[in-house]
């Protein structure tokens, strides 16, 4: 590393690129005229690095220009050490462009990312370049002294700083008790009402003094309550919850399966405490590299607002419009068909009653039977003629030829 006092005198790689492209053309000429610059520029960038070097390079005379014994052994050292750099800036595009190294990504425990890991598994499948560390920690790492790529973070909001946040997806916290704890206590009928309950805390959101609610009109009310339980969790929240320890206040995908299974009821439904939101979170920065921007969107494609709708209103409305598309295909007769079975079933039936009745018929035939019935009839009538007028024929015939032999026989006698 060069003091700031020394570093004017270094050479620049654009003397050092000049020098070797004169080397290789063996003439300030040729080589002014391959850089597009003029003689005079190669002439002066030659002479500064020259002077910085503290050694002559090249002879020059008015025939030929040469290598110094100096010059050869800076060129060749000049020449692997552009090489490496040209390598370098190469391995860095490629970086830029497919993903590939070390990536370090730290996550929290909590349920909220259930997905996580077949993301990962998936991430290791589309990117066999990319080697995947996963740091779990309910802890806030600083992301550049403990060389983090990417973070994915659940918070209410995120502080101010130079990182880089997108939002994931968000869902609302609410209450919920299960049917025992409310039957033993009276069940809340307002905010103010908490402060007699024992209440199960986040305490990374939650204080445990008070407690800050938005209502159905977005009115806020701050109310005092007592945390029973406070942990850095809502896996824990949701577990200690189920055991009857009190109310507890989670994301409304957490309890979901609770509630239409019977074992939770919300309190307040039209209460809240806010939004439990998810970020990804990446160093600041113009560039990114690939392997980031590739988990990055990975994330946003499988476990982003769109891709999984996480409120129960939104789930259930997303289930409603799939089972609708599929129905209006449903249940479609095919072409070709003669008669839908329905249909069928409907003349069997009416034959069935028909005969109970006394009154029974036949299915009344289509136009393509009864043209066949009646070119049947036709064909049997017409070979009932045809038998019928056989022996009339044959008669006839008998008595041409009796009449025939009567009259030879009068001719002989």
């Amino acid at each position: 590393m060069l003091h700031p006092s020394e570093q004017s005198e270094a050479p620049l790689l654009e003397e050092i690129a000049t020098f070797l492209r004169v080397a290789e053309a063996g003439s300030l000429t040729l080589a002014a005229r391959q850089l597009g610059v003029p003689k005079s520029t190669v002439s002066r960038r030659i002479a500064r690095l020259e002077e910085k070097l503290g050694a002559r390079l090249l002879h020059r005379t008015t025939r030929k220009l040469g290598l110094t014994e100096v010059g050869a052994d800076y060129r060749h050292r000049a020449a692997t050490a552009i090489a490496q750099l040209d390598e370098a800036t190469e391995v860095i595009r490629a970086q830029r462009e497919q993903p590939c190294g070390h990536l370090r990504v730290t996550a929290p425990y909590d349920s909220w990312l259930s997905p996580f890991p077949d993301l990962c598994a998936e991430f290791a499948r589309l990117h066999p370049r990319c080697t995947l560390e996963v740091v779990l920690t309910d802890r806030t790492l600083d992301l550049v002294a403990d060389g983090i790529d990417l973070a994915v973070r659940g918070a209410m909001t995120l502080p101010d700083s130079t990182l880089v946040a997108r939002r994931l997806w968000g869902v609302p916290i609410r209450l919920y008790a299960t049917p025992r704890y409310l039957e033993e206590r009276r069940i809340p009928a307002s905010p103010e009402a908490l402060a007699e309950h024992d209440l199960i805390l986040n305490r990374a959101l939650h204080g445990r003094g008070s407690l800050r609610l938005i209502g159905p009109a977005g009115e806020e009310r701050q109310v005092p309550v007592r945390a029973a339980v406070a942990v850095n969790g809502f896996v824990f929240v949701h577990r200690v919850t189920l055991a009857h320890a009190g109310i507890g206040l989670m994301p409304s995908m957490n309890a979901e399966a609770d509630v239409d299974a019977g074992r939770l009821v919300e309190v307040l439904p039209t209460w809240t405490t806010g939004m439990a939101n998810m970020f990804v979170v990446h160093p600041g920065g113009r560039l990114l590299s690939a392997k980031v921007r590739a988990f990055q969107d990975l994330l946003l494609e499988r476990m982003g607002e769109k891709a999984c709708p996480r409120n129960r209103e939104e789930r259930l409305a997303h289930e409603a419009a799939r089972r609708e598309l599929e129905g209006a295909f449903a249940g479609r007769p095919e072409e070709g068909r003669d008669e839908p079975r329905d249909a069928a079933t409907r003349r069997k039936k009416s034959v069935v009653e028909a005969s109970e009745h006394g009154t029974t018929r036949e299915p009344r035939k289509t136009g393509s039977v009864r043209g066949a019935d009646e070119s049947r009839k036709g064909s049997v009538r017409g070979a009932d003629k045809s038998r019928a007028g056989v022996p009339a024929r044959r008669e006839r015939a008998e008595t041409r030829t009796r009449s025939s032999h009567a009259t030879q026989a009068g001719r002989a006698r």
